[in-house]
């Protein structure tokens, strides 16, 4: 991974944790409460973020030639988020489970 590419994950990795932060220390109180129509775009923020983070991760593919070692970890990750999707429901969950998987998917293969 070179310098510029460690720096788009972390300022992307930046960008979705100060969205879903600073909503919460902005209306910290029930009578500061956003209305209806706020709330329904702030929950649509962490799934909207969760895929861009999932564009940039799975971008550098498109460069590869069809190579099992470099897709399949990828492959898995993606199946992990269905399956935890699937079995449990949310989206925190899911997206700990294909990290997790893509990681050691990545360190085996």
């Amino acid at each position: 991974m070179t310098l510029i590419e460690a720096f788009t994950v972390l300022a992307a990795a930046l960008v979705t944790f100060l969205l879903r932060w600073l909503p919460m220390l902005v209306w910290r109180n029930a009578a500061s409460a956003p209305t209806t129509g706020v709330k329904s775009i702030l929950n649509g923020i962490g799934p909207a973020a969760i895929c861009a983070m999932l564009v940039l991760a799975l971008g550098s593919l498109l460069e590869l030639e069809w190579q099992l070692n470099a897709w399949l970890p990828a492959l898995i990750g993606v199946l992990a988020v269905f399956a935890a999707k699937w079995r449990l429901g949310g989206i925190a969950w899911p997206t700990l489970f294909g990290a997790l998987a893509y990681g050691l998917s990545m360190h085996l293969f």
